[in-house]
């Protein structure tokens, strides 16, 4: 066996289960996302609600 076979067969190594790399739980609810989609219809500002909500300006924008 080579040392490129050795590498495959490492590199296959059975089933694993699947997750996402890198997951992190959500910060805001559902129920503030919600709020947030209200404010943001009523004309409050995204920067204002990012930092009231402790979330950057761009996890506002997924809300809309």
């Amino acid at each position: 066996m080579s040392a490129s076979d050795k590498q495959q067969a490492w590199n296959n190594g059975g089933p694993r289960p699947w997750r996402p790399l890198h997951y992190q739980r959500p910060r805001l609810t559902p129920q503030q996302r919600d709020e947030i989609r209200q404010r943001l219809a009523n004309g409050e500002k995204a920067v204002d609600l990012a930092a009231e909500y402790g979330v950057s300006r761009g996890a506002i924008g997924h809300c809309r």
